[in-house]
């Protein structure tokens, strides 16, 4: 008997936001969909499914990167033609929160950006384009574009011929159906599978490459540091660095318009050029000296890292650690012990039963309390580890209630197991407390997810 199992991606859609887009450079409406991982048995799902992160598709140019869902205070229904009100609506702080890289973008226009600058925006739409390169070839078996039409009408025409070919009454005339049928299935399936092999390339071509050459035109890369930076992916093994040749994305840059210079409204770099560095600047302990736009990006960063850790330590399966580790170590040893004791002691049959059946007893009772304990090992991670370590972390940026609750309800909202776990109420308690905060956050009961954060344990 075959059975069919495994895990598979879910696409869970959101509602539509307002973000920065690094193709389009400006603000536009996203729409945002969670990534999440499931268990199935012959195609059915099984389980609770297991957050991956967040995606959204830009509705200007279709380019699809990764978000922060915790970033907005809502999603919409519809992308609407007003953006500022979808700002409002869905992140008021987009023009705080953004604002280097719409300064960037500005800078760009005007042409007064730095030569460091502009090497980061090089490096930024090679890097976008590289995973969405990856993500396109990767989705080589699925069924889509004219594989997936090819697929259909020959399914179609196959059955279509087959009924015609059963209510003939000749013989011969139904055996030259049947083998016009077998013909079409053969020569059909056929090209079905050779157009579904090849529709990765041209969705390469025809929507991927044209999106990537209009993010690079503005920037004018030479001859030479298009070839500079797809040798480094090439030599990265990553695909976009294999499948494109310098020649082609030249050939693809010299076909666009060249921008017409814009009438600058100042001096050239009247400015002093922005902060490239990829790490962040440290948590000031004052939280008075940072401005309400970087005062929420850090809080946000903040609770997203612990996010993070939290999504690991009640996803992934079960481990063994912690008092579930000793007890199976425990039901183990002593199981392994009775039984050679009996096999030594024992002088008769009734004897040997009765100490398989105390194996057999330790055996069971030692299992659902490893699996009890197990389960549970999860909860008192976070209870322990997780929770006073975020809310030591916040403690410097003193966080009204108001800030808490809605926080907590953006990572509820998008999914994330920090949000439906932690109290917003005692987490208040516990940051209004002079001293570290004694005992575990109240819990939820809702199920028990499968644990995979090995911070602490026996394995």
């Amino acid at each position: 008997m075959l059975i069919l199992w495994g895990t598979r991606q879910q696409q869970h859609k959101l509602g539509f936001v307002a973000e920065f887009c690094p193709v389009c450079r400006k603000i536009t409406p996203f729409h945002v969909s969670a990534i999440r991982t499931v268990s199935h048995l012959y195609g059915v799902a099984v389980g609770s499914a297991q957050a991956l992160g967040h995606t959204g598709n830009c509705e200007a140019c279709g380019t699809r990167i990764a978000l922060n869902a915790a970033d907005y205070r809502g999603f919409s229904r519809e992308a609407g033609s007003d953006v500022e009100a979808l700002i409002q609506q869905t992140f008021p702080e987009i023009r705080a929160r953004r604002g280097q890289r719409l300064e960037l973008a500005e800078c760009l226009r005007t042409g007064t950006l730095y030569p460091a600058e502009r090497a980061l925006l090089l490096a930024e739409a090679f890097e976008i384009f590289a995973h969405l390169t990856e993500a396109n070839f990767s989705d080589a078996t699925q069924i889509r574009g004219r594989g997936a039409w090819c697929g259909l009408g020959t399914i179609v025409l196959c059955v279509g011929l087959g009924w015609a070919a059963s209510n003939l009454t000749d013989s011969t005339h139904q055996d030259y159906a049947m083998l016009a049928v077998f013909t079409i299935a053969v020569f059909g399936g056929l090209a079905s599978l050779i157009l579904l092999a090849t529709e990765p390339r041209r969705s390469f071509a025809r929507k991927i490459l044209p999106n990537f050459a209009a993010m690079l035109r503005p920037l004018r890369p030479s001859r030479e540091e298009i070839a500079d930076l797809l040798a480094r992916l090439k030599q990265a093994r990553l695909k976009l660095g294999k499948r494109l040749k310098p020649e082609r994305l030249w050939k693809a840059l010299e076909a666009l318009p060249v921008p017409e210079p814009v009438e600058e409204t100042g001096r050239p770099r009247d400015r002093d050029p922005l902060p490239v560095s990829s790490a962040p600047p440290p948590i000031p302990l004052d939280s008075a000296t940072l401005a309400a736009g970087e005062r929420t990006a850090r809080i946000i960063e903040t609770f997203q890292t612990f996010a993070e850790r939290t999504q690991a330590n009640y996803g992934g399966g079960l481990h063994v650690r912690g008092r579930g580790g000793w007890g199976c170590l425990g039901t183990i040893l002593l199981c392994i012990a009775v039984g050679w004791a009996g096999a030594h002691l024992a002088s008769g049959h009734d004897q040997e039963d009765h100490v398989f059946q105390i194996v057999a007893t330790i055996a069971v009772a030692g299992g659902i309390y490893s699996l009890v304990q197990l389960f549970l090992e999860q909860g008192r991670i976070f209870h322990r580890k997780i929770c006073p370590e975020l809310v030591a972390a916040l403690r410097p940026f003193e966080l009204s209630r108001e800030e808490i609750h809605d926080i907590l309800g953006r990572f509820r909202a998008a999914g994330f197991k920090l949000g439906t776990k932690l109290q917003p109420e005692w987490l208040c308690a516990a940051l209004d407390a002079q001293s570290a905060p004694v005992g575990p956050p109240p819990m939820p009961q809702s199920g028990m997810p499968a644990a995979s954060y090995q911070d602490d344990g026996l394995f």
